[in-house]
């Protein structure tokens, strides 16, 4: 089976999620609301509500990738056995996904539950500047990135188009029903499935401190005998002035 993105596609994604939207978001300044914010205390990096997010968005992503990958030749109508037809699919798919990413952006602008994702965009133009140059980039990738992105060279139809950038959009309002989930039944949910996760991981943990302290006491049951074995330390033996004197007389 082979992937549904290419190494050179997954660069790409990795260089907006990665460098351009972190530009794009630490350039974005914070509004005179967040005066109204109640302090924080001592809590995780990473807050439920942020878990919620990330989790939600992924799903989604994830299924659609999958829906088109699996079944996107018999929802499009497509001859898979034509490798042009799945060139096409293929250049859809990374499509689809990058808008996802674009579009996704914004949803991240915000890290409570409150819906206004666009408060104060338009002050910020770094962002709206960075937005602007991924979208001419993608663009121009599908247009004439064909060979070096393993995508359909000339870019895809209008209807291609059209699928890529709703399924991109639609990344908006499922964040509206995340946000709409409450954090608490999100957090049992996230204890319930994520014990197993938990548990393997403290037993891998504790297997690899273990063998690690049973290298590293090998290691230096190794070393001890060398030491052992080492050269005798040279002896030097000093007489006193007058013993001195009488050798030389």
């Amino acid at each position: 089976m082979k992937p549904a993105l290419k190494a050179v596609q997954l660069l790409w994604v990795n260089l907006i999620m990665d460098t351009f939207a972190a530009l794009a978001l630490a350039t974005d300044p914070p509004t005179e609301k967040i005066l109204d914010r109640p302090p924080q205390g001592k809590g995780p990096l990473i807050t439920t509500t942020m878990w919620k997010q990330i989790t939600g968005q992924n799903i989604y992503k994830i299924t659609v990738i999958f829906v088109l990958y699996f079944a996107g030749g018999d929802i499009l109508g497509y001859d898979l056995s034509n490798p042009d037809k799945q060139l096409e699919l293929d250049t859809v798919i990374f499509n689809s996904f990058v808008w996802m990413q674009i579009f996704n952006i914004f949803n991240n602008r915000r890290l409570d539950n409150k819906l206004n994702i666009f408060e104060g965009v338009f002050k910020n133009f770094f962002f709206i500047g960075i937005v602007i140059m991924i979208i001419g980039l993608q663009v121009l990738i599908v247009i004439v990135g064909g060979r070096a992105f393993q995508i359909k060279p000339g870019g895809i139809d209008g209807t291609q188009w059209a699928i890529s950038i709703i399924t991109g959009f639609i990344c908006i309002p499922w964040a509206v029903l995340i946000r709409y989930f409450p954090d608490e039944w999100f957090a049992a949910i996230a204890r319930v499935v994520g014990k197993p996760v938990v548990i393997v991981y403290r037993w891998l943990r504790t297997g690899a401190s273990k063998l690690k302290a049973v290298l590293t006491f090998s290691r230096k049951k190794n070393e001890q005998p060398d030491a052992e074995v080492g050269a005798a330390p040279a002896i030097v033996v000093v007489g006193d002035d007058s013993s001195t004197s009488e050798n030389r007389k």
